[in-house]
């Protein structure tokens, strides 16, 4: 068994305009259909949380700000991955 995805620690940087990278190690197969690799991609977010992160602080953080903006006229995203069932929508 394997983590599917590497947060660094600590998860999140220290400064909002520091970035770092999230890693995904994706189990797929060799053109034979034979023999398994794990791919290992990184991804370079703003923000990262890690599993003990409760949905307070991934709140606070990530979707106030974005809310407040909105209510504000602007426009805003937010990407959330994980497992199904892993608490995303809470």
């Amino acid at each position: 068994e394997f983590d599917v995805v590497t947060v660094p620690d600590p998860p999140a940087p220290l400064l909002p305009t520091d970035a770092t990278d999230v890693v995904v190690h994706n189990c797929q197969m060799h053109a034979d259909l034979k023999r398994m690799f794990i791919r290992h991609q990184a991804f370079d977010v703003t923000r990262a949380f890690g599993e003990n992160a409760s949905s307070d602080e991934v709140y606070e953080v990530s979707a106030a700000p974005m809310v407040a903006g909105a209510l504000a006229g602007g426009v805003g995203a937010l990407f959330m991955y994980g497992q199904t069932g892993s608490g995303k929508t809470h």
